[in-house]
């Protein structure tokens, strides 16, 4: 540090400090385009034609350009005049230009890789965080380099045939004194970052101190062009010292210059020219702007939907539909204008577009600029210039498009309207946030190959959102009403007829339930195509489910009978077929088909089971039972397999025993003969269990349920009836058991979390210790896994609609 200081005592950057006010000038004229824009958007009371503003900008530039010569010419001692500074100097110019057009490119580019990376989830945002910290570095070292030959150039009067040698000869200097070239970027970024947080605390101070506008603005760009002047002579005196070691190198390369060639200066013009070129397109091309901003909202939504953000992927998707229809009403309102001078069906896509997001700005500044386009004298119109007011407020959101040109049309609207303060706010906004010129009024006249290219992309991505209307509709059932979104799901799956729509009405429709719809859309789900084998045997299965569900038992015999003739070896269609024919009351025929089947699958001794108990074969039941026993009690069995089998043993002894009527003759004898033998013992004991709990001893059954799992500590549904019998010794014998009834009915859900009695269970037991938040979270639980079944065990009602009284309730508590 204090050779750096010394050094800079008897510098050309010290000399060079003197003459800051000339540099400063530079700063500010290069960037003063904006001063004339503000002044003509003042005159003109509209947007700037963008030919002007480019004129305004190459005059900006041009002056800029010659203050700075006249800075060269004074601080530096190789130069004998000023116009002998414009080479070197336009050299380096173009030198730091390269790097100024390419760094906001790589910076977009890279951000949207990362996104997609991120959003598939093949990179963790830490990772991403330190990836993008890497590219910031290494722009920083070109950024630095590019910096340095810039001064190298006017330090040394290098002409401009000589750039490219110097620049080389730069290249070593900097690889030879690596450790010092990285402490010098490290040591100007620092710089950079503290003139940045100085800037943005001066334009905080400044929004408290000036108005909001032109000469806030004005002042805050002076203080920049003074961050900018010092950071420039900063860098003057790093490229100083970098080179205090190997200046008479760089001096033989300079005296080699006439040997030289132009191919760096030019090599660095055409490389600033095509930078820029891709810059300054995407904002010059408004529509086609329009239509990548909508792809990145699909593709953003997208990315919600991989990460299970269904709710936000679901808005998204809404928001570029109706961004789309917006942008197509455009475009259509421009041929209506060309054809009759009327729009008509611009006017239904805006007000489909409005129904869909109401907060879309394009909507409200879409229409205005065709109601402008229609009749030109009524620019000034108050209801146009309430549509431009409009857009410009919609605009301002943060999860909204963005049209900053609304605003620009209402400063006429207003003026002529004599409201000039609003004109001057309007005015002071537009020149504080740079926005000038309106980009899509070149637009309306535009040829025909423009408009049908821009149709083109409109119709690629109504066929990216048609793809994904669905995924909307089925996300809107989760929050809204199903019976509100059923009709628009029939709507679209008869507009787009095909397996995916059909299967998808179906399952909404048994969520509501509504039977018809249910059989009559599992039906053309399962003849909406050929299937493959697999495919065709899922499709069975599941088209069975649903007309037995719909009321349609003898269809679904037919479909499983056709299906196990064609597939007869598969365990899961002949499963399914003795299924159908006992919901049909036809044991005998399901007990052969599951023989016949020759194995010993647990969901077939399940069936063979409730088979042989129709048939009234209570040994053939027992039999079976006992064979599910002991697949549960083998060494090997998986704890997932233990609970599929106690979940048939459960289902067993309540649904076919009717144990919420206990007493009855039907299943006596069984029940006698499971208590006589002892055996099967998992069902002897939940037999003695559900008895004893019928009998409302529930100390005796809880011992029953214990016993069953300290047979088997895999096993779930103990928890739960162990959960159910603490939750009515504390509900109907006053005991305090809630805990307890917690404690089991946590465990049960730890081994069956898809099991809906558990959570509503666990809420009602929250609901009684006056624990309405996690109540309405266990309630929210069961509305999610949506059942549409009773539970005969517990009370006879539905716990959907149940769950869903709770949650109002809790509510309605919150707001006392």
């Amino acid at each position: 540090m204090v050779e750096y200081l010394n050094l800079l005592k008897e510098s050309e950057t010290k000399y060079a400090a003197r003459y800051w006010s000339w540099l400063w000038l530079a700063f500010f004229l290069l960037n003063s385009s904006w001063l004339f824009s503000s002044l003509a958007l003042y005159l003109m009371k509209r947007p700037v034609p963008l030919g002007l503003q480019v004129l305004f900008t190459v005059t900006s530039f041009l002056l800029g350009l010659l203050a700075a010569a006249v800075f060269s010419g004074k601080a530096f001692a190789g130069f004998k005049s000023v116009r002998a500074s414009f080479p070197p100097l336009l050299a380096a110019t173009l030198t730091l230009a390269v790097v100024v057009a390419a760094v906001p490119l790589a910076m977009r580019a890279w951000t949207c890789y990362l996104a997609e990376m991120i959003g598939r989830g093949d990179i963790s945002n830490w990772a991403a965080a330190l990836t993008f910290a890497g590219l910031l570095l290494v722009m920083a070292v070109f950024a630095m380099f590019a910096g340095m030959s810039a001064c190298a150039f006017l330090l040394y009067g290098v002409a401009a045939r000589g750039t490219g040698r110097v620049a080389a000869a730069l290249v070593a200097v900097c690889l030879r004194r690596l450790p010092v070239f990285l402490l010098l970027v490290l040591a100007n970024l620092m710089v950079g970052a503290v003139l940045l947080k100085v800037l943005q605390l001066i334009e905080v101070f400044l929004k408290e101190l000036l108005p909001y506008g032109f000469f806030s603005r004005y002042v805050l760009e002076m203080f920049l062009a003074g961050g900018k002047t010092a950071l420039a002579l900063f860098l003057l005196g790093s490229t100083q010292l970098m080179l205090a070691k190997d200046g008479d190198k760089l001096r033989e390369k300079i005296g080699e210059q006439a040997a030289g060639a132009l191919w760096f200066p030019a090599g660095a013009a055409v490389l600033t020219a095509v930078l820029t070129v891709f810059n300054v397109l995407p904002y010059l091309d408004a529509p086609g702007q329009v239509v990548k901003n909508i792809e990145a909202r699909i593709i953003r939504a997208d990315s919600f939907r991989n990460l299970g953000r269904d709710g936000e992927a679901s808005a998204e998707y809404r928001k570029a539909q109706a961004d789309l229809l917006a942008f197509q009403a455009y475009l259509t309102g421009i041929e209506e204008i060309r054809e009759n001078g009327k729009i008509e069906k611009a006017r239904d896509f805006l007000t489909g577009a409005e129904e869909i997001c109401p907060d879309s700005p394009y909507v409200p500044y879409f229409r205005g600029m065709l109601l402008k386009l229609a009749v030109p004298q009524a620019e000034t119109d108050p209801e146009i210039n309430n549509l431009f007011a409009t857009a410009a407020a919609k605009s301002a959101g943060e999860k909204t498009a963005h049209v900053p040109e609304a605003r620009l049309w209402t400063i006429g609207g207003y003026w002529a309207a004599g409201d000039k303060e609003k004109a001057r706010e309007a005015l002071s906004l537009a020149i504080a946030r740079g926005i000038f010129s309106d980009r899509f009024v070149g637009l309306a006249g535009a040829g025909e190959k423009r408009l049908a290219g821009l149709r083109q992309e409109i119709s690629k991505l109504e066929n990216l959102l048609k793809v994904r209307e669905l995924y909307v509709l089925l996300n809107r059932a989760e929050y809204e009403d199903e019976s509100a979104v059923l009709p628009e799901l029939l709507e679209y799956a008869e507009q787009n007829p095909g397996p995916e729509s059909y299967y998808q009405a179906a399952l909404l429709a048994e969520r509501i339930p509504y039977p018809d719809y249910m059989y009559e859309y599992a039906r053309k789900y399962f003849t909406a195509k050929s299937w493959e084998k697999e495919e065709e045997i899922k499709a069975a299965l599941f088209t069975s489910y649903m007309y037995v569900k719909s009321g349609h038992p003898g269809e679904a015999e037919q479909l499983m009978a056709a299906m196990h003739a064609k597939y007869p070896e598969n365990a899961e269609i002949a499963g399914d077929y003795a299924y159908t024919l006992l919901e049909n009351q036809k044991p005998a025929r399901a007990l052969a088909v599951i023989k016949a089947l020759g194995v010993q699958d647990v969901s077939l001794l399940y069936l063979q089971a409730v088979a042989a108990q129709q048939m009234q074969d209570y040994p053939g039941a027992l039999a079976a039972l006992a064979s599910l026993c002991r697949e549960a009690e083998r060494g090997g069995a998986a704890p997932d397999e233990i609970r599929k089998i106690d979940e048939y043993l459960y289902r067993f002894l309540l649904e076919y025993q009717e144990l919420a009527a206990w007493g009855t003759v039907k299943g006596q004898e069984l029940i006698a003969e499971v208590k006589k033998k002892q055996e099967p013992v998992l069902v002897y004991y939940y037999v003695l269990g559900l008895e004893a709990r019928q009998a409302e001893n529930y100390e005796q059954s809880n011992s029953y349920f214990a016993r069953l799992l300290a047979l088997n500590s895999h096993l779930a549904y103990p928890y739960y009836l162990l959960g159910v019998n603490y939750n009515e010794m504390a509900g109907y014998l006053k005991q305090d058991c809630y805990r307890l009834a917690e404690k089991n009915f946590l465990q049960f859900l730890e081994r069956r979390p898809d099991v809906v009695e558990g959570y509503f269970c666990l809420g009602m037991v929250y609901k009684h210790t006056g624990e309405p938040a996690k109540a309405e979270r266990a309630f929210r639980k069961v509305i999610a896994l949506n059942p549409r079944r009773d539970n005969p065990l517990y009370e006879p009602f539905s716990m959907y609609n149940h769950a869903l009284a709770e949650i109002e309730r809790i509510k309605q508590k919150g707001q006392e």
